[in-house]
């Protein structure tokens, strides 16, 4: 017998889990969060919306990640961060945040 099955309280409480996930998925598919189209799971997007998603990447500012139109070099800080410091060493967002992005947000949100 596994070792897996010795330990594991109630074993058949997983097979029971998928089965009723699986059921439910019939009478309510997963849909994409912001569009409702049908995805493959549920709290996914679509490739549309994660196609609209615009990912923050480097060049940024080494102090609050603003991105910059080109690469002005390691540990640049931004003209916000030179005239107003912020009271943080750094921070950073995966995405901007604008009209796409918020949908998103208040969806996860509510």
């Amino acid at each position: 017998m596994p070792l897996a099955r010795i330990f594991h309280p109630l074993p058949h409480l997983d097979r029971l889990n998928r089965s009723i996930a699986r059921a439910l998925d019939v009478f309510l598919p997963p849909r994409c969060i912001l569009c409702g189209t049908r995805v493959q799971d549920h709290g996914a997007l679509c490739l549309t919306c994660w196609n609209g998603i615009r990912f923050l990447v480097p060049p940024a500012c080494a102090q609050c990640g603003q991105p910059f139109p080109y690469d002005p070099g390691p540990k640049v800080l931004c003209p916000s961060c030179i005239a107003e410091p912020p009271p943080f060493d750094r921070a950073r967002a995966a995405f901007a945040y604008d009209d796409h992005s918020r949908r998103l947000v208040l969806a996860l949100k509510h």
